[in-house]
């Protein structure tokens, strides 16, 4: 049976987060029924999730409902990427583990996505002996469109000009959202967990390329391993054409946005020899947008 800590990071989503939770015991690689009705599980779990300061009672909740999850108290400004390191720390300390699950509460995982990423991590899709990372992808609940998975490389210049790979493509993946993703112990003692240095995004995007640079396979099981809704990209306010262009650099090195520190690390530890021109491509993308919009709307006043 293989020992499997489940790391989570929460911050007042007190359903969802609960939802999550509940479903986890129903994982087929938890309890698999046979023909004459024994269990002959796959895995066994242990939970370790941050709750960073909920307001709405999640971690009371959590524990009253879920008394066998390790709840660990976040200082409220962790995010997610400093959330998911903490949880994951506690769940290395505690040791005796031979795979991590990183999953976000919003996933609603399909009945056999932890089976199917046990498989994916024992046996990597390119035929080499693992273990590999398994990249679970997930698909919207309501349209059925692809929203997290592996990424592919879209620019030969930039590193970091990413796109998802479709689900029926096997062309070998660089990086991956952590919605659904099962680590090998054996892979963490190679590379280590998630980089405390990034505050929310890049977490997943940096583990992600660590693992691929040093050669480990990294996998997506044969169709979603569950559902989650795409969730508005933090960069994305700054097409407002009526936001003023300082506001616009603020908005996207917010915290939740391109993060101004974090995006710097991400660019020069995965941009290559080219790094500072990675570094400053969303920013030169942003002002060329602000200029157009100007000019647009400068036109259109002239006629």
């Amino acid at each position: 049976m293989r020992a499997v800590a489940v790391i989570l990071t929460c911050f007042n989503r007190k359903e969802i987060t609960l939802d999550c939770l509940d479903r986890l015991p129903h994982q087929s690689a938890v309890s698999r029924e046979t023909g004459d009705g024994n269990t002959e599980p796959m895995a066994e779990l242990s939970v370790f999730l941050v709750d960073d300061g909920s307001t709405d009672g999640t971690g009371d909740a959590v524990r009253a409902r879920h008394p066998e999850v390790r709840v660990i108290d976040g200082t409220g400004d962790l995010f997610w990427n400093r959330g998911m390191h903490r949880a994951w720390q506690a769940a290395i300390d505690h040791g005796g583990f031979d795979y991590y699950f990183l999953l976000n509460d919003d996933t609603i995982l399909l009945p056999d996505a932890l089976e199917r990423l046990i498989i994916a991590a024992d046996h990597p899709e390119d035929g080499s002996v693992g273990p590999g990372v398994a990249v679970g992808a997930t698909t919207d609940p309501t349209t059925g469109l692809f929203t997290y998975g592996g990424y592919l490389r879209d620019s030969r210049w930039n590193r970091l000009k990413l796109r998802h790979r479709p689900l029926d493509q096997r062309a070998p993946i660089v990086t991956m959202n952590c919605n659904a993703v099962l680590v090998p112990s054996e892979v963490v003692e190679r590379i280590g967990q998630m980089d405390h240095v990034f505050h929310h995004s890049w977490g997943d995007i940096d583990l992600g390329y660590r693992a691929s640079k040093a050669g480990i396979v990294l996998s997506v099981p044969p169709g979603p391993v569950g559902h989650c809704e795409s969730n508005p990209q933090g960069t994305d306010g700054y097409r407002d054409p009526e936001m003023p262009l300082r506001e616009r650099i603020n908005y996207i090195n917010s915290i939740r946005g391109l993060n101004r520190a974090d995006w710097y690390h991400l660019a020069r530890r995965h941009g290559g020899v080219v790094w500072p021109l990675v570094w400053l491509s969303p920013y030169v993308n942003l002002i060329v947008l602000w200029a157009r919009q100007r000019i647009t709307a400068a036109l259109g006043r002239d006629v």
